[in-house]
């Protein structure tokens, strides 16, 4: 026959690219229900803060206000009845003069605003007649000049017509001993033409009218306020003295100020120490609430550790003093935390929404995914020619996937008969490579194995078919694996024979010493058979081996519809040859395997042979018997 030029070698198959379907599946649901939940947590937990914030902001806001009006109402009155006294005497229906006309006007005043603790009148020549509220009785000061609050009081009023509040100071003669805010009102008398003049026209100049109030008793109702809204109010004079405060509320809290430093510094009072703290950190924005509308506020963080804060809402207004007052609240962040952790909850709870839905997309991704896996995996087994494998293939919820499943499975089950008649060494090839894989003819050097059981015909002759195919497939069986392990192709089965080769269609440089262990095998494989069967009171045999290494050609054989890969040649059918001369050698062995000179050369030193120098066969040279596997190390140089 003409022997085909060498084969061509195929192109490796293409890689597999992509992503996993469990992956690119989750990954798009992944990618769907954040599209679609995360703007709306985003938005919702961005509205509940920005919401919560502002409820916090104008709960704050109308905290202030109340205050600030509170404190209004508390201080406007006395400016009224003030007002109401000097606007009698300009108008000549009050006479200053007149002891016991001002003592009813001036003590029914008092009636009218009981937070005054007493009024004064100072007199141009600075004589005074003050007016007691706690005893209800009026007293003469014969010369207040050397009081220098009286004297500025006096020279003030001389140059600002205005009611103007001053303080806070102790003064020499309202409420002794405490610290008083007080109300400056100039006194003009009658003009002239006292009918036919307005309310702008200035009258002689006599004296001022001061109206005290006592820090403490403004203190108290500071604290009122403060129990009304369960928060801590303060009014600061400036930023470093605290005017009024619920814990200054009573008088003895201030007894004995100093006239020069009437009022308790901000950073050393003791009484409040988250207000002692107001300047002492750097001011941490609110940036939980809204931006302030009319007032301002930060929080500090207080204590040791520095986890206890302090929330200060503040706002400064004018006018009721030489300086400018700070009206405000504190009180514990605590105090917020409900609110603060609902909108925490709210994105809590929107972030756990969206773990959950991730998962339910990476579960259904993986449901979805599962069929498609379980056939890439089959069809990986089946490309391995490992069809036992591809057992019950799992369902979804999919139709398709499920009737593709089913014919996945029936072809399966169809493929395990197509193993059963093709080498898998060649079938692998052709899963790989595909059809450019497919071996052409060529030349190859291989070592072919024949085996053969003796007296098989005789002992089939008087049994039951079922019985003959049985035995021969329990043994055929056994020694077919140790073949197709040891790398070799079965070419055919030949009755009770077999025909196998090693070097192709993959090139094997050991094929010689592949083929040796895989007959080393193959005998200790039927001693144990036999034993087996002898237990059992069976039949035993005998079976010949014959090994010959050469060159045949090797291809596909047949016609388009029907071919066989196989080997032809010389070297074939030595090998056959030998196996027969395993008659004539070593009668007494159940097994007897029979090597050429060339594969006893090529098998190596790893093998221990016995020459057989009675038996001759043309084209195999020297015949041995092949005894065992030298183990390595006993083959070693150093041995």
């Amino acid at each position: 026959m003409t022997i085909p030029t060498p084969i061509r070698r195929a192109a490796p198959p293409p890689r597999e690219g992509g992503l996993p379907i469990t992956w690119l599946l989750s990954l798009t649901l992944i990618g769907l229900v954040l599209a679609a939940v995360l703007p709306v947590v985003a938005l919702g937990y961005y509205a509940a803060r920005e919401n919560t914030g502002r409820l916090l902001r104008d709960r704050s806001e109308l905290v202030l206000d109340l205050v600030v009006e509170r404190l209004s109402a508390h201080l406007d009155p006395v400016r009224a009845q003030m007002t109401y006294l000097a606007a009698a005497i300009r108008e000549g229906r009050l006479d200053p003069n007149d002891d016991a006309g001002m003592a009813r006007f001036v003590l029914g005043a008092l009636a009218a605003t009981p937070q005054v603790v007493g009024i004064s009148v100072t007199r141009s020549n600075f004589s005074v007649r003050r007016y007691d509220r706690a005893d209800g009785r009026s007293y003469d000061t014969l010369d207040a000049s050397v009081f220098p609050a009286v004297v500025r009081s006096v020279e003030d009023a001389l140059v600002d017509p205005e009611p103007r509040w001053f303080g806070p100071l102790v003064s020499p003669l309202l409420a002794q001993g405490q610290v008083i805010l007080a109300l400056r009102m100039p006194l003009r008398g009658p003009t002239e033409n006292a009918a036919g003049a307005s309310e702008d026209d200035a009258g002689p100049f006599l004296g001022v009218l001061v109206a005290a109030i006592s820090v403490a008793e403004l203190s108290r109702y500071v604290g009122e306020i403060g129990g009304a809204i369960g928060q801590t109010p303060f009014i600061l004079s400036g930023r470093d003295r605290v005017l009024a405060h619920p814990a200054l509320s009573m008088p003895k809290t201030i007894a004995g100020a100093r006239v020069e430093d009437p009022l308790p510094r901000v950073d050393s009072f003791y009484k409040d120490n988250a207000l002692a703290n107001i300047w002492a950190r750097a001011p941490n924005p609110l940036s939980s609430l809204a931006p302030f509308r009319r007032s301002e506020g930060h929080f500090s963080w207080m204590g040791d550790g520095g986890f206890d804060s302090h929330v200060y809402v503040y706002r400064q207004i004018a006018g009721y003093g030489d300086v400018g007052w700070i009206v405000g609240v504190h009180y514990r962040g605590s105090d917020t935390r409900q609110e603060r952790w609902l909108v925490l909850g709210a994105g809590l709870g929107g972030l756990v929404l969206l773990a959950l839905a991730v998962g339910a997309a990476i579960m259904i991704a993986r449901r979805l995914g599962r069929p498609v896996l379980g056939l890439a995996e089959a069809a990986a087994r089946i490309e391995a020619l490992e069809f036992d494998g591809v057992r019950r293939l799992p369902r979804g919820r999919v139709r398709e996937l499920n009737r593709a499943a089913g014919a996945f499975e029936r072809m399966a089950a169809g493929l395990v008969w197509f193993e059963t008649y093709l080498p898998k060494t060649l079938v692998r090839r052709l899963v790989a490579h595909g059809m450019a894989g497919a071996p052409e003819a060529e030349t190859r050097e291989v070592t072919v194995l024949f085996t053969d059981l003796e007296n098989y015909t005789a002992y089939s002759a008087d049994r039951h078919a079922a019985e003959v195919v049985s035995y021969l497939n329990q043994l055929l069986s056994r020694v077919g694996p140790l073949i197709e392990e040891s790398g070799g192709t079965i070419d055919k089965y030949i009755g009770d024979s077999i025909m196998a080769f090693w070097g192709a269609p993959e090139p094997r440089p050991d094929h010689a010493a592949d083929a040796c262990g895989a007959a080393l095998a193959i005998a200790a494989e039927v001693s144990a058979f036999n034993a087996e069967r002898r237990a059992n009171g069976l039949h035993a045999c005998r079976m010949r081996l014959g090994l010959h290494s050469g060159t045949v050609a090797v291809g596909n054989v047949g016609f388009s519809g029907r071919v066989d890969y196989t080997i032809i040649g010389r070297t074939v059918n030595t090998a056959q040859r030998l196996e027969q001369c395993g008659k004539e050698a070593a009668a007494e062995d159940e097994v007897v395997v029979l090597v050429s000179e060339t594969t006893q050369a090529q098998a190596g030193p790893h093998f221990e042979f016995t020459p057989c120098p009675s038996l001759r066969l043309d084209g195999a040279g020297l015949i041995a018997r092949l005894i065992r596997r030298i183990p390595r190390d006993e083959t070693s140089p150093a041995s």
